[in-house]
């Protein structure tokens, strides 16, 4: 893999031996034996010229099989969720979903243990790795780089909900939750050789604030951590967990802000989990506590970078008379990315920053009638997401695109995409970013744009169309 890949996880227990495996391209089938938990799972993976291979089996001999198959590439691994539990007397994987950008598979074995899920984002699973015996002991996943998850509901605004995250631990003690009115000031960890307590202090909008009460025992060494919140907050948390007089708990914690990182706090010889630090904060924890802090997840905010719906401007279309094209325009750096052919484009994000498009993404209407999330083609960092929604209940349907390509502002060397521009038969949207540089344009008649491909990397660097023609 020529790409950056997060390590997110593990979830489960410590016993067993380690055990990994990554795609060269993706993940096209997964097979996976379950009765009362996990017992072991296969991989199969396939590269960019879909030559396949499979895994070795990882973990024991027992349970019943089944087989996921994934339409690598066009459908990919974006998520999992399960249970873990005591089996005889071992904490292991009890059951698991498997989510796609299409559809969710699953459950797999039962389902009366903690709970575990990794947000649904828009990140390829192209690996797993964990810690197996005769059960999946634990098991977490290898995303691809990291990005900004921009799914919405329609009427949702980004602080109208928050995303749980974890938890990481046992499934001993009682179970415990604060959410802060605003933002988290200060953590209070006790710590020995476990982490023994937690009580965080939260503020609102006004500076108000307000202390939880302790969740845990009363032992250990007390450390605080002061974040100088709004300009300072929670942005991650990494840690172990490890069986401490007979219980999985909580072992360490590392705390994550925007700044700077804390801890850790207590010992590291468990077994590690962690998930990616991205530009959410967190505003609140949950878990389960005894006399130790026995398990321990985050709610986050959503995303926070604003989505602005655009409508068209009705009665604007393209000169016909322009120079037909399929691209693609813009620079000569960055990967080539291709989304593929579909019957029509239902959705499209513009992301910007700055006056440059630094990414794309797309949702299609496939051919079995069901709605195909794209990757996000180019970077992140935006400020603004633009989405344009097309009304397929009135036979909109884009038929190209215009826009500019120029050289970077500071880096010559560099051209990508400035601004781009969205024609429908009922009108334009757009246009998104500066108008400065080069024009292009994909104008065709009696045609329907049903793809788009390029080349980006941290920018979208250029931006073609698959047409289709009456």
């Amino acid at each position: 893999m020529d790409q950056y890949l997060n390590k997110v996880g593990t979830w489960g227990g410590s016993g067993g031996s380690e055990w990994s495996y990554v795609a060269k391209g993706g993940i096209s089938e997964i097979v996976i034996s379950s009765g009362w938990v996990i017992d072991s799972l296969i991989f199969k993976g396939v590269d960019e010229n879909h030559k396949d291979g499979y895994s070795q089996k990882f973990g024991g001999s027992g349970g019943g099989t089944k087989k996921i198959t994934i339409d690598w590439p066009k459908e990919y691994l974006t998520s999992i969720s399960g249970t873990y539990y005591a089996h005889y007397g071992q904490i292991v994987v009890e059951s698991l979903y498997f989510y796609t950008n299409r559809t969710k598979h699953g459950p797999f074995g039962r389902q009366l243990g903690t709970p575990f899920k990794l947000p649904l984002e828009d990140r390829e699973i192209v690996g797993f790795f964990g810690r197996a015996t005769d059960f999946i002991d634990a098991i977490g996943v290898y995303q691809k780089g990291s990005s900004i998850p921009i799914v919405i509901d329609k009427g949702s605004t980004p602080d109208s909900s928050l995303i749980t995250v974890g938890p990481w631990g046992g499934p001993g003690g009682c179970e415990w939750n604060y959410v802060a009115k605003s933002g988290i000031a200060e953590i209070a960890i006790s710590v020995g050789w476990v982490v023994d307590s937690l009580t965080f202090k939260g503020v609102d909008d006004n500076c108000k604030s307000e202390y939880s009460k302790k969740f845990g025992g009363n032992g250990g060494e007390s450390k605080v951590i002061t974040i100088n919140w709004p300009k300072e907050y929670l942005a991650s948390i990494s840690g172990t967990y490890n069986t401490y007089k007979g219980h999985c708990v909580v072992e360490s914690l590392c705390f994550y802000t925007n700044c700077t990182k804390y801890g850790p706090y207590g010992c590291t010889n468990g077994t590690p989990f962690k998930f990616p630090l991205e530009d959410r904060e967190i505003v609140g924890f949950f878990g389960r506590a005894g006399d130790f802090i026995d398990a321990i997840g985050v709610y986050q905010k959503g995303p926070s970078i604003p989505i602005v719906t655009i409508k068209a401007n009705e009665g604007i279309t393209m000169n016909m008379d322009l120079p037909r094209q399929i691209g693609p325009w813009g620079g000569s750096k960055g990967k080539a990315w291709d989304d593929g052919l579909f019957v029509a484009v239902q959705q499209i994000d513009v992301h910007v920053r700055d006056g440059v498009v630094v990414a794309i993404q797309c949702k299609y209407h496939g051919k079995d009638d069901k709605p195909v999330l794209s990757k996000r083609q180019g970077g992140g960092g935006a400020t603004t997401i633009y989405r344009i929604e097309l009304e397929h209940c009135s036979c909109e349907n884009l038929i190209g695109i215009s826009g500019f390509y120029g050289p970077l502002d500071g880096n010559c060397c560099l051209e990508v995409v400035r601004s781009i521009s969205f024609y429908t038969n009922k009108g334009k949207y757009g246009p998104f970013g500066t108008e400065i540089g080069t024009f292009f344009n994909s104008t065709v008649s009696n045609g329907k744009v049903v793809g788009f491909h390029g080349k980006s990397g941290e920018y979208l660097d250029a931006i073609g169309v698959h047409v289709e023609y009456a």
